[in-house]
């Protein structure tokens, strides 16, 4: 993964900054709201050290831009199906397109052997569910009449041709329990449970290529993609949420179950790591409320930010007077920001993303992570924060994130001074999160700086 891949450079890079991390929140922590001292020092005798939490900052909502959700080297734990109608950030749709390959380059020779049932099976990831679960949701699933390229890498507006008649359809409500089933992998009747889809595929129509099929169909990966170029599965009008669907799993596939000549049995089709496999996303928020809130120009005047994982908006902040802390050497800074209550928000179907990460701008447009993202590797959680804290005394919930390194960069000129809010992992995850604007009286968006002054 590219956060992996990046440690090692970047701790080179950062160390210096990072290494006062430790000591600078401790700093940082003694510190509580209603500190005010701005950009003065602290007291004569810490000539040194200072605190703020009162440096400009300006926020809004900027829209979304394309997801990668596929690349040959990179695999995702979670893709997506599903639909969501939300009264702030209007309608999301999630569809998987998958290729699907025999086990290990096997011939599947269904000669002398008769197909009871042909299942779609898709293992849920319960971390990513996200909407109103209690209402069931119809799935279809469409045989591909388009070639994907497992060498390519796609964005989350991917669309590839499919059949317009399903060879499959299952309505099914979500949950977290698992479902019991007979598997005949290891040549003898086991029993399996955990929670997934199984969708019964149309027999009629569908098998016949396969159980004429022969060897020449399984020479190669290409070759039986000749056979069958994958699927797509989307979900119907009627669903109220997305879910997670785990195709890494060695569960995931598709299933010809068989009566052999001497017993049952069953072909497995996999969504192993040489298929490709995608989510593909689509959102529109033109009737949504936080529709006058996006692409506005940046601003102090308490304005809700909103920020949404797949491909949705990002919230965003800008540091205008940056130049302020010129002179002063970073310790410790983080983003605070407070979640807002929207009166026609619904926090049961649509809690607060559990983790958001800040990136930034790059001189060609693209974004990309803090350094203090990638100085954290994959203690992200632990270092960077960014996940919900429950709001006390009547206050309301908040995200901290760490930005010091990336700080002590955009004093130096090596950034832009705008950062930008982002629900992580984005293609994984269909939540959101709303907050407090910069400039609100008591829940404004705000960053808390500890510094130290250099020598003159």
């Amino acid at each position: 993964m590219l956060l992996t891949n990046c440690l090692k450079f970047s701790i080179m890079i950062y160390i210096r900054e990072f290494a006062l991390i430790s000591v600078a929140a401790f700093l940082l922590s003694a510190c509580n709201d209603s500190t005010t001292f701005g950009l003065e020092l602290l007291n004569e005798d810490t000539t040194k050290v200072g605190f703020s939490d009162t440096l400009l900052v300006q926020s809004t909502t900027v829209t979304g831009d394309l997801a990668e959700v596929y690349s040959p080297f990179t695999a995702a734990s979670a893709y997506l199906c599903g639909r969501l109608n939300d009264p702030i950030f209007g309608k999301s749709s999630a569809s998987i397109y998958m290729q699907v390959l025999p086990q290990q380059g096997l011939f599947y020779d269904f000669k002398d052997k008769t197909v009871d049932s042909i299942v779609w099976v898709l293992p849920y990831d319960t971390t990513s569910f996200y909407g109103n679960l209690n209402v069931p949701i119809t799935f279809n699933i469409y045989p591909l009449a388009e070639q994907m390229d497992r060498t390519n890498t796609y964005n989350s507006n991917t669309a590839f041709k499919a059949d317009a008649t399903p060879i499959g359809t299952v309505t099914v409500t979500p949950t977290f329990a698992s479902t019991q089933v007979l598997d005949y992998r290891q040549g003898t009747t086991d029993t399996l449970r955990f929670p997934h889809i199984r969708i019964p595929i149309n027999k009629t129509t569908f098998l016949k290529p396969f159980a004429q099929a022969d060897s020449t169909n399984y020479v190669s990966d290409a070759d039986f993609f000749q056979l069958f170029k994958g699927a797509v599965l989307k979900p119907a009008d009627n669903a109220q949420a997305i879910v997670g669907i785990n195709l890494q799993s060695n569960y995931a596939g598709l299933y010809f179950y068989y009566n052999g000549s001497t017993a049952p049995g069953q072909f497995q089709y996999v969504t192993n790591g040489y298929s490709a496999k995608l989510s593909s996303f689509e959102h529109d928020f033109s009737a949504a409320k936080l529709k006058s809130n996006v692409d506005k120009p940046f601003s102090a005047d308490g304005s809700t930010i909103y920020t949404q994982a797949m491909a949705g908006v990002l919230g965003a902040i800008k540091v205008p007077e940056i130049t302020k802390l010129k002179g002063k050497i970073i310790n410790f800074a983080e983003l605070e920001l407070h979640i807002e209550s929207v009166k026609e928000d619904n926090s049961v179907f649509f809690p607060p993303a559990p983790q958001i990460i800040l990136y930034y701008k790059n001189a060609n447009g693209n974004y990309v992570v803090t350094s203090d993202v990638l100085v954290a590797g994959e203690d992200v959680y632990k270092l960077v924060g960014g996940n919900p804290i429950a709001g006390v005394n009547g206050n309301p919930g908040k995200y901290r994130v760490n930005l010091s390194t990336h700080l002590n960069r955009m004093v130096d000129g090596k950034v832009p001074s705008e950062i930008y809010i982002r629900v992580f992992p984005r293609s994984e995850r269909a939540a959101r999160s709303i907050f407090y604007g910069a400039g609100h009286p008591t829940y404004g968006a705000k960053l808390k700086i500890t510094f130290t002054e250099l020598p003159d």
